[in-house]
């Protein structure tokens, strides 16, 4: 099922929800998205490997983000996998960070942006590939005005100067900051929880939709894909004008409501509960999207988690900007995050084996 609507740019500078936006014009989805299967070629091996967990391609540059238990959060390596250097050490200091989910590169200066989830700080990284890279706090999402809302993945920013970031609370799905870091909006209503359990409560069904965000290099395209819902997002930024296109195809099933007291209460997924998004990256035309699609006790039993005791998938779902499923890729090995290259040439992913380590695969798009 899918769903248009727009936001003027003075909504991302209000608090107004999305009740009377105007409808967009969407094109058709192909009938059948284009298949296709890649073969993958070694790009970056473990011995050069700390504790990989998400990727970005800049123009010249291929960027790393480790593990919260690395002593440094990101790696940078040239286009031809050699190793440049590592900042953003793990620490307390003004420009240190504790955990770092993933960033934007934005081409637009050739800088990138890193959302500190733990100190909820933004961090804006200039001369990254530097031995002294310009290191600043953008805002602290934290503040007063913000309390209404819980940050569960990046923050983007989009070409306007203002911000976008996926919330977890039931306030709405998507947090939108202006440029000093005030909460301007929450907008992206979640589905209604009477397609799950009536019984649900507002905030425990928001937690079934727990999403991440990912920007595009020049900040004019947003696309937000569910963990446990065929739920996704694609947002649009034009003429002042911010598009949003929703895509309802399955909502959370097989969820156990857990009662913890008279007005509270939490939906559990079960092994029969769906698992959908791996991770998704973009450049300025598609969405690359890593999709498993499948419940808990069937990627259990698949020889990557048997190995690595992590979920895994060999299918790449590609959308245009509008949010249409224009092809499907079926990867030679599976993997556990992918970026793609901001001219769609390339597409990187990440894989882990028992014998090998962690693998930095690519592929020629």
């Amino acid at each position: 099922m899918k769903n248009s609507f727009l936001i003027s740019a003075l909504i991302l500078l209000s608090a107004i929800g999305l009740a009377g936006c105007g409808k967009s014009t969407v094109k058709e989805a192909p009938a059948t998205p284009e298949e296709l299967s890649l073969t993958s070629e070694v790009f970056i091996t473990d011995s050069l490997l700390d504790k990989p967990i998400a990727m970005t391609v800049t123009d010249r540059d291929f960027i790393i983000v480790n593990s919260y238990n690395n002593d440094t959060l990101i790696s940078v390596f040239t286009l031809d996998g050699s190793h440049v250097t590592n900042l953003i050490a793990k620490g307390e200091g003004p420009k240190e960070a504790l955990w770092i989910p993933n960033i934007q590169y934005d081409m637009r200066d050739g800088s990138i942006y890193a959302s500190d989830l733990m100190k909820n700080k933004l961090l804006h990284i200039v001369d990254y590939g530097s031995d002294f890279p310009q290191i600043e706090t953008v805002f602290d999402y934290n503040a007063p005005n913000n309390d209404s809302i819980v940050l569960s993945g990046n923050i983007g920013k989009l070409s306007d100067g203002n911000f976008i970031a996926t919330n977890n609370t039931n306030k709405g799905m998507m947090a939108l900051f202006n440029s000093d870091g005030m909460l301007s909006g929450t907008d992206i209503p979640y589905p209604d929880k009477s397609l799950i359990n009536e019984k649900l409560t507002d905030m425990a069904n928001a937690l079934l939709y727990q999403s991440e965000l990912t920007i595009s290099p020049d900040g004019n395209f947003c696309a937000i894909f569910c963990f446990y819902a065929d739920v996704r997002f694609f947002i649009n930024l034009k003429d002042g004008k911010i598009n949003v296109s929703s895509f309802e195809d399955a909502y959370p099933n097989d969820i156990y409501l857990m009662e913890i007291n008279a007005d509270s209460n939490q939906g559990l997924f079960t092994k029969e509960s769906k698992h959908y998004t791996l991770g998704s990256s973009l450049s300025n035309k598609y969405a690359y999207e890593l999709h498993m699609g499948l419940p808990a006790k069937d990627l259990c039993e698949t020889e990557f988690y048997q190995d690595v005791k992590m979920f895994g998938s060999n299918t790449v779902r590609v959308y245009d900007r509008e949010g249409n499923h224009v092809k499907t890729i079926t990867l030679d090995r599976w993997a556990k995050a992918l970026a793609v290259s901001p001219d769609d040439k390339y597409l990187y992913t990440l894989t882990e084996s028992s014998d090998n380590g962690y693998t930095i695969l690519r592929y020629s798009l």
